[in-house]
């Protein structure tokens, strides 16, 4: 049985040139397309409809800007591309005619490994999940949001306790993704969960993971997304992926500090010689309004 993604956290990514592509359909032959300029923030899933693009926490959503920008000037046809149940992206072309998008930033953000071309009505899949989506089936030891207050607190020796300053509250919650592969060719046949790291070989030092790079397609990993932060880094995060439909918004998310104070890699507590796959614990702190369960 084919484990489909529960969980995503989608990486806020800033966009170092202009994402682009070039586009040949019922609006003309190799028309350039611009999906967001350089400078501007997109996340693969889970923004706001009304977000600006100016920060990491208000980023635009990269599946529904993409259909948009494609179909705007594509003459009687449109464009639609949605993220599919296994995590990839299905691009469709409405027609009339066939339709091409060829290689280049835009392909590899939506997990492209080449140009997509498809005839009218027609349909065609990713090799790979979106740019900064990591994508998981399970999880264990999940403490779901809790509250914590802030403020300066004290115990006298009588046992009496003081409060001041208690001027906000912060929701943190901390789950264990359980069963992910180690690299990805650790996903059996039919599945596209993200990896503990991309491939089978690992360097000690320093550039041994990276934010999402437009200029190669390949799938987040855990190590990535836990590693390669500079400055502020939002996500988007959602436990019910399977039942969310294009467009929903998902509250901002940040990654506690403890997730690098020390490893969130292990072996599955239930398999421990397993080497394919691996235990992966994360904290998540939570920013807005939120309805909690």
């Amino acid at each position: 049985m084919v484990a489909l993604p529960r969980y995503m956290l989608a990486r806020s990514i800033e966009l170092s040139a202009d994402l682009d592509a070039i586009v040949t359909d019922d609006g003309g032959v190799l028309r350039s397309v611009t999906v967001a300029s350089s400078g501007e923030f997109v996340r693969a899933r889970l923004a706001d409809a009304s977000a600006t693009g100016a920060t990491t926490s208000d980023p635009y959503e990269l599946l529904s800007l993409a259909a948009s920008a494609l179909s705007a000037g594509a003459g009687s046809g449109t464009w639609a591309v949605e993220q599919v149940s296994d995590g990839r992206v299905r691009v469709t072309w409405s027609g009339p005619g066939a339709g091409a998008i060829f290689a280049g930033d835009l392909t590899r953000a939506l997990g492209f490994t080449g140009g997509v071309s498809v005839s009218a009505g027609a349909s065609q899949t990713s090799s790979y999940p979106p740019a900064g989506a990591l994508l998981w089936a399970l999880s264990e030891q999940d403490t779901d949001w809790t509250p914590v207050a802030s403020g300066a607190r004290a115990r006298d020796d009588a046992g009496r306790v003081y409060a001041r300053g208690v001027a906000s509250v912060t929701w943190t919650r901390t789950l264990t993704a359980f069963w992910v592969p180690r690299s990805w060719s650790d996903n059996p046949s039919g599945e596209y969960l993200s990896p503990a790291w991309w491939g089978e070989l690992a360097y000690a030092g320093t550039n041994t993971v990276s934010a999402p790079d437009l200029s190669t397609a390949r799938p987040e990993a855990w190590l990535d997304a836990l590693h390669a932060i500079d400055g502020e880094v939002a996500f988007g995060f959602t436990d019910e992926l399977q039942s969310l439909v294009s467009g929903t918004y998902a509250s901002t998310v940040y990654l506690t500090p403890a997730n690098l104070e020390e490893s969130r890699f292990a072996l599955p507590e239930r398999a421990p010689t397993l080497r394919p796959r691996r235990s992966i614990t994360v904290e998540l702190s939570r920013t807005g309004t939120f309805e909690t369960p």
